[in-house]
């Protein structure tokens, strides 16, 4: 998240992630290609590959968070993942609100999406990344929270190799 996000508290409603991910597929002719079958993976799943996504177990599940120079803390209130910033930090990355743990194949085209808002006018960087090495993402953007709810929804195609975490 941007540093702008001082003394926020940005509440996200759900999250999803879509795709062909742990999936796997089999094609009805012996010589379909490798990119058929992929596809044809895709559009046969609509397993959210984040659990809980939607909070409506009270909790944040397997989301975490990590600071550099910042702290937050996350919890759930009616219904809504609640990233409290306590302190911004000074670097773009000083307070993040992650989730682990869901497998990307490469070739595979996926769905993201997520409700959010903010008390305070701000923007915030979303981002699909390795963890890892120098942490580059996959896919990310920009978007501008205020006081309205704002539903992002990005399709990604993961043209790097598989990453299984």
């Amino acid at each position: 998240m941007r540093k702008c996000l001082a003394w926020v508290c940005v509440l996200v409603l759900m999250f999803g992630l879509v795709g062909c991910g742990n999936k796997s597929s089999s094609s009805s002719t012996a010589d379909a290609t490798t990119e058929e079958v992929k596809e044809e993976a895709a559009e046969a799943s609509s397993d959210n590959m984040i659990m809980n996504g939607d909070f409506s177990d009270g909790t944040t599940g397997k989301w975490n968070t990590y600071t550099n120079g910042g702290d937050a803390s996350l919890s759930v209130k009616e219904g809504e993942m609640d990233v409290h910033i306590l302190k911004p930090g000074t670097l773009d990355y000083a307070v993040q609100a992650y989730y682990d743990g869901f497998k990307l194949d490469n070739g595979c085209k996926y769905s993201f999406s997520f409700d959010v808002r903010s008390d305070v006018d701000r923007p915030l960087e979303w981002r699909i990344q390795i963890n890892g090495s120098d942490y580059h993402a996959y896919t990310s953007d920009i978007v501008n929270a205020t006081a309205d709810v704002l539903h992002v929804e990005k399709e990604f195609v993961m043209e790097e190799a598989s990453d299984p975490a």
